[in-house]
């Protein structure tokens, strides 16, 4: 009995020995996981140095030609003082006096910038850092952004102010510098412009295609707002090459951050995808306050709206008769004391607007809103828009 009780004494001995050498192993083995992580990280982190910084360089103006200079003029009046500029690096306009702009004031200084054709918000960033400068980049730009949003909307209620007094040459001057404020979003690297740009178009297009609709908009209103409608192509891949590359590379940096991306659904294909669907609404909006102007000068015309698009046809540009976010044209029905106007989605069915179907009209609304300006100082929502969206 004594001699099976030392027998089970060793085995038990030998067995936590065994069990403590297999727990320094994988403990082992995770250290050198981490290190690997680590290494491979830093690699990473360098590559996506040099790349950015590659990207950075290209996108570098002279201050009297980059629209984003007259921009920080105006953000260092209304941002808090540790978002006017990133710490440490160049351009830095949190010391001294802020300017304070009436709003008459700030509709002339983005007036001004929109008769830049450039903008580079990066280039007031230190090339010789360009992660920490991105990381300042995205940790501001939505903050920024959501200044630059009811920026546009003072800017529309301004326009359409002039156009229905007569000032038809300030309101085309107001109308155009929306349109380049959401072209110099798109023309940096972060995806959040990208969206902040989408916003302000959709607003400004929707409120256009309730003025041609519903409004007494004359043939010279609609010359004007015919003037002012950018591309109509489908510009993505170009326009996005650089987006999609930064979103890409600033999400796929470490290891920890591909898990990260992967568990909660946010990796960089599905938030591209999002993009590449939101501009390609704008797009369809784009086309179809082109098919709107079309149809309001049948009505100038002939006092009615016509019975299809075929009577109109000659006249609307074929690029505004394709659909972006799907196949075939949109879709134009008369209805008693109006008509309907939308584009069918990717099953190729007509739903009446519902569904996957994205409505131009009948869209209301978005005119009453801006006559009331309903929205809050952004000053004393930290910049944040507090718009009641149609």
């Amino acid at each position: 009995m004594a001699e099976r009780m030392r027998q089970d004494g060793s085995f038990a001995g030998r067995g936590w020995r065994g069990w403590r050498l297999r727990i320094a192993i994988v403990l082992l083995a995770g250290l050198v996981l981490v290190g690997i992580f680590r290494v491979v990280g830093v690699r990473r982190e360098k590559s996506v140095e040099q790349r950015l910084a590659a990207i950075y360089a290209a996108h570098v103006l002279p201050p009297e030609e980059n629209a984003a200079t007259i921009y920080y003029r105006l953000f260092a009046a209304d941002l808090p003082a540790h978002l006017r500029a990133p710490p440490g690096l160049p351009m830095d306009s949190s010391s001294g006096p802020v300017p304070q702009f009436s709003e008459e004031e700030r509709i002339k200084l983005l007036l001004e910038a929109a008769r830049r054709p450039r903008c580079s918000f990066p280039a007031l960033c230190d090339s010789s850092q360009p992660v920490a400068a991105m990381r300042w980049t995205q940790a501001t730009a939505n903050t920024r952004n959501h200044k630059m949003v009811p920026w546009s909307q003072s800017l529309l209620t301004a326009a359409f102010n002039d156009l229905e007094q007569g000032r038809l040459d300030a309101g085309r001057e107001k109308l155009h510098c929306v349109i380049q404020m959401a072209a110099h979003l798109r023309q940096q690297p972060a995806r959040i412009d990208f969206v902040t740009a989408d916003a302000i178009e959709s607003f400004l297009w929707s409120a256009l295609a309730e003025f041609i609709v519903d409004r007494d908009a004359t043939d010279k209103h609609l010359a004007i707002i015919e003037d002012i409608v950018p591309s109509l192509a489908d510009a993505w891949e170009a326009e996005s090459a650089e987006m999609q590359q930064v979103e890409i590379m600033l999400d796929t940096r470490t290891a920890w951050k591909r898990l990260g991306d992967i568990l909660d659904g946010t990796d960089p294909g599905r938030v591209i995808e999002h993009c590449a669907l939101g501009y390609h609404q704008i797009i369809c909006e784009r086309r179809g306050v082109r098919i709107l102007i079309d149809l309001r000068r049948y009505r100038n015309q002939s006092g009615r709206w016509p019975d299809t698009l075929d009577e109109i046809r000659a006249q609307v540009p074929t690029e505004a008769l394709s659909n972006p976010l799907g196949v075939g044209e949109p879709v134009y029905e008369l209805e008693p004391g109006g008509f309907h106007l939308y584009s069918m989605g990717r099953d190729n069915r007509k739903d009446a607007g519902k569904g996957d179907d994205y409505t131009i009209w009948a869209r209301r609304g978005t005119l009453k809103w801006l006559h009331e300006r309903q929205w809050e100082n952004p000053q004393a929502t930290g910049g944040r828009s507090t718009q009641r969206r149609r």
